[in-house]
């Protein structure tokens, strides 16, 4: 009798626990979407059919942790770098840089050239995309020969380095004519997730999805999207400090200093520079961090910005001509708190004077970092635009009269090294330093930054940049960013440093609590129903 109570109670539980799912297809519309997102409960799936849809106001996802789920999208398999002339028909032939991609006979792709059309001036480009779409005739090898239906823009040249994407026939096209296309606030109860859908901007020139914090909440997921914009357009803002985002591709139509692919910046968490790093294996439960794995970046100046209070984590990425970015306490209030990078793949091809400008793969503001086992190649451009360094640091406030610390230093007392949250510095084990009246730490502590065990013609290259000479009493950066003191790049790793685990745990959806798990390999339970 006690086994069989235990039985039902048990059983409660479990259904308490899988509360019935539903399922809501939509139209497509954005008026449908939000009708049927506004319809929604916890653990809902509104789904998108494949098709191209034109968006003109913003989507809302807030109190409710739901699925909105396309039909498919489109991504990056591979480059190549044959010389092809650019037409709206006509047959093509690619040599494929490695063989073996997932492409057969009769397949649809777009070939990009990377990094869109140069002569923008400096190297960059001048914020048009290239590209054409094509049936594939025959692939063997590195063979690539494909059959060009249509092309963007009009007009004619030979051009080298293509990324190649998949353009599946069942892909769900979201078109952004809004300044936000989709607005997500976290949910405290599940996650919201976002998949199978293509992203592109139309006449956006705002953000395509925002995330917004709540307090306890559960990471939001973003994963199998392709997102590509235009120049006043950038990808995802991110405003709070977690979040998975995997096997994504952000594709940019050209070198460019504006747009970004990931804007991490949490105005409000200042919490993060009042308590201890959850760097790597710090973070326990994996929600104390924004993890970004397995994704494909092409074509960025600056592909993330990691900016105020943000603790973000890069790994298992490809950065086709893209390079990565941080923002200290100059124009922004706090600064990157931490981030890392690490087990990334690094391109970069030199093409001469028609090379884009990779100023730098990484530049670096503030806050401490760990970044490791990437394969990081130079940016050799015959000397075209200089010779760019793999990490570049600098504290733009020792010259820079901008944000709440102008013209640090300056020969003033008390004003010396260290500067306001600058590169190496933290809080590692919370315990409080200066503060001031916003009750966040202002200098920080001593926690060097990490750069160790990485491979390529240009894994040890380090800039000290000032943001413009010292004129009078102005500081240099080369007295405050020291070798051996707040930074190591000479093969040591970061002590007690352990990368989390991957992937992450939360790729695979939602784990049965302990009570619970032990029985769903014997009680199967669906509560599944589709409501059009």
């Amino acid at each position: 009798m006690k086994n069989l109570i235990l039985f039902f109670l048990t059983l409660l539980v479990i259904t308490s626990e899988l509360k019935a799912q539903t399922t809501r297809a939509s139209d497509g519309s954005r008026a449908d979407v939000q009708a049927k997102i506004d319809l929604s409960s916890d653990t809902d799936i509104v789904t998108i059919p494949s098709g191209s849809f034109t968006w003109t106001s913003t989507v809302t996802i807030s109190g409710k942790g739901i699925k909105l789920q396309g039909a498919g999208a489109s991504k990056v398999l591979g480059r190549s770098l044959s010389t092809v002339a650019f037409g709206a028909s006509g047959t093509k032939t690619f040599t494929t840089t490695v063989s073996g991609l997932a492409i057969i006979a009769g397949d649809p792709l777009r070939i990009y050239r990377t990094n869109g059309e140069y002569g923008g001036g400096g190297g960059f480009g001048t914020g048009n995309g290239i590209w054409m779409d094509c049936t594939v005739t025959s692939y063997s090898g590195t063979s690539l020969v494909v059959s060009v239906t249509s092309a963007s823009p009009t007009g004619t040249g030979s051009y080298e380095v293509w990324s190649i994407s998949t353009r599946p026939s069942t892909r769900t096209e979201i078109i952004s004519n809004t300044a936000s296309l989709i607005e997500i606030t976290e949910d405290v109860s599940n996650s919201v997730e976002i998949s199978g859908l293509d992203f592109v901007a139309g006449t956006s020139n705002g953000y395509l999805l925002t995330l917004n914090p709540t307090t306890n909440a559960l990471p939001v997921l973003i994963h199998d999207s392709f997102f590509s914009i235009n120049s006043n357009t950038s990808v995802l803002d991110i405003k709070t400090n977690k979040g998975v985002i995997w096997n994504c591709t952000f594709i940019s139509p050209s070198i460019s200093p504006a747009p970004l692919a990931i804007h991490h910046k949490a105005p409000g968490l200042t919490v993060s520079w009042a308590t201890a790093s959850t760097m790597g294996a710090a973070d326990t439960t994996g929600k104390s961090n924004v993890y970004v794995e397995d994704c494909w970046f092409v074509g960025w100046l600056i592909s993330s910005d990691s900016d105020d209070n943000a603790r973000t984590v890069f790994r298992r990425n490809y950065y086709d001509h893209a390079g990565v970015g941080t923002h200290g306490a100059d124009t922004s209030t706090y600064g990157v708190r931490h981030f890392e990078v690490y087990d990334c793949t690094f391109y970069h091809v030199n093409l001469g004077a028609s090379s884009p400008n990779i100023t730098q793969w990484f530049y670096l503001r503030g806050g401490t970092f760990a970044i490791s086992d990437n394969v990081i190649p130079a940016l050799d451009t015959s000397g075209n635009w200089g010779s760019p360094a793999t990490f570049k640091m600098t504290i733009q406030n020792l010259q820079r009269d901008a944000g709440p610390f102008g013209l640090w230093g300056d020969n003033i007392s008390g004003n010396q090294v260290p500067a306001p949250r600058q590169v190496g510095y933290g809080n590692p084990t919370g315990a409080s330093s200066v503060l001031d009246p916003g009750s966040y730490a202002v200098h920080g502590v001593l926690e060097p930054v990490y750069m160790w065990n990485n491979t390529g013609t240009g894994s040890s290259t380090v800039s000290l940049s000032d943001y413009a000479t010292p004129t009078g009493n102005q500081d240099s950066v080369t007295g405050y960013i020291r070798a051996g003191t707040e930074y190591y790049n000479d093969g040591t790793a970061k002590p007690g440093y352990t990368k989390y685990t991957y992937p992450h745990p939360l790729r695979t959806g939602a784990t049965p609590s302990a009570f619970t798990s032990s029985l769903l390999g014997k009680i199967k339970l669906s509560g599944k129903a589709t409501i059009k």
